[in-house]
């Protein structure tokens, strides 16, 4: 090994899946996305355990086969060495397996942005997604929801509800931040993808 002024120089340690995996966790602003990451990282820490690794994932482990045992793993976390529900352990439904896989791809999209990889196995790996029933209310439920004779304290809550319908879906994080209506609308931009938006502000959500 090269020697430098008199100390012993040592090689910086490589960088592994697992260790690009935190440090793409700690630039995330916002709580909720980071701890989405956390949750995929610690899914990923116990397949390794499953799996009898000790060190972390390297970038080369990150396979179409890694990716499909990792499926099996999800898909069977629930269940014992014979196939028995394990108590207390909730089996996955198929878009929660999906987000963790869409979180694994955005941490490979980012080590090949940054040169750290240029391996990509999600080529031959299709993330697989289901429909969810629509749960869209009539006219008539959000008339009577509009004219419900609530609690006084009930009131609150159900105006923040119909808020959010007639400022056309507006997340409750942006609604909760609004801070002035300018020339009768509202701007803001939404926290999870910055977008910017204008609404106008009716006659109904004026009253509230």
């Amino acid at each position: 090994q090269a020697q430098l002024e008199g100390c012993e120089y040592k090689e910086p340690d490589a960088m592994t899946f697992d260790k690009f995996f935190a440090q793409f966790i700690d630039r995330k602003d916002r709580e909720n996305t980071a701890n989405t990451y956390r949750h995929t990282l610690s899914k990923i820490n116990r397949f390794a355990e499953a799996s009898g690794r000790t060190g972390d994932w390297s970038f080369e482990d990150i396979t179409l086969d890694w990716l499909n045992r990792f499926e099996r793993f999800l898909k069977t976390q629930h269940l014992d060495s014979k196939g028995k529900a394990i108590e207390g352990v909730r089996q996955l439904k198929t878009n929660g397996i999906a987000i963790h896989f869409r979180n694994i791809r955005a941490v490979v999209n980012a080590a090949i942005d940054e040169e750290l990889t240029t391996l990509y196995p999600f080529r031959r790996f299709k993330i697989k997604q289901e429909e969810t029933a629509k749960r869209s209310l009539s006219v008539e439920a959000l008339r009577t929801l509009r004219d419900y004779e609530c609690e006084p304290h009930q009131r609150k809550y159900r105006d923040i509800f119909l808020l959010t319908f007639y400022l056309l879906g507006i997340n409750p994080i942006d609604l909760f931040s609004l801070t002035e209506i300018l020339d009768g609308r509202v701007e803001y931009r939404r926290s999870k993808t910055g977008h910017l938006f204008s609404i106008k502000v009716g006659p109904e959500a004026q009253e509230i």
